[in-house]
């Protein structure tokens, strides 16, 4: 491509298997990872957890080395379909690289909160986690302790995503047996209109 032309927009593609009988992908075009991410959430992961109800929902993307494999509940399923979507929400403050979850965005912003060492002892600087991290030192274990802080602050966003999760699954299961009602009420409206016609019919 010649310099200063213009570059074609990335194509994200969707390849969860629609139809299981003749391998068909869905095949839909996105021009992002987040709207490819959405798709994946709405229109596969909730709708197969909605439609296999006595059954746990798996991946079908084509190729995943978790194809067919259980995921419950539809939260693990979508988290899982991150991997795919490769929509990395989450972005480091200090160096901007991006984690598909929170927590590892904070685990991650531990490097940069800790001062650089200054001593001039190889061993000291191969210790020091910043180091040891971002240049792969190979073979250290050197325990660190998260701040209270930022744990604390990990396990709230993993609750509140948590909660979410469980929030959507219950609005499910409350649409369902408002379907169920309406569905046995109409039951319940057909079997005494056959029971009055039944009873016409035996009258002289």
């Amino acid at each position: 491509m010649e310099p200063g032309a213009p570059t074609e927009p990335i194509q994200h593609i969707c390849k969860w298997v629609v139809d299981v009988h003749v391998n068909r992908l869905c095949n839909q075009i996105f021009d992002s990872t987040k709207a490819l991410q959405e798709h994946l959430h709405w229109d596969h992961c909730v709708t197969i957890s909605r439609s296999t109800s006595d059954v746990s929902p798996s991946c079908r993307w084509d190729g995943c080395n978790r194809y067919g494999e259980s995921l419950r509940p539809t939260s693990a399923l979508v988290r899982h379909a991150l991997t795919h979507s490769n929509y990395r929400a989450y972005a480091c403050s200090s160096c901007g690289k991006r984690y598909y979850f929170y927590s590892d965005q904070m685990r991650h912003e531990r490097i940069h909160q800790q001062s650089p060492p200054t001593a001039t002892n190889p061993k000291e600087l191969q210790q020091h986690p910043s180091l040891r991290r971002t240049h792969s030192v190979a073979n250290l274990d050197v325990a660190s302790s998260e701040p209270k802080r930022l744990r604390r602050e990990t396990n709230i966003k993993e609750l509140e995503e948590g909660e979410s999760a469980f929030i959507g699954r219950l609005e499910e299961l409350k649409r369902k047996v408002a379907e169920l009602e309406e569905e046995f009420a109409r039951c319940w409206a057909a079997m005494k209109q056959r029971s009055l016609l039944l009873q016409d019919v035996g009258q002289p």
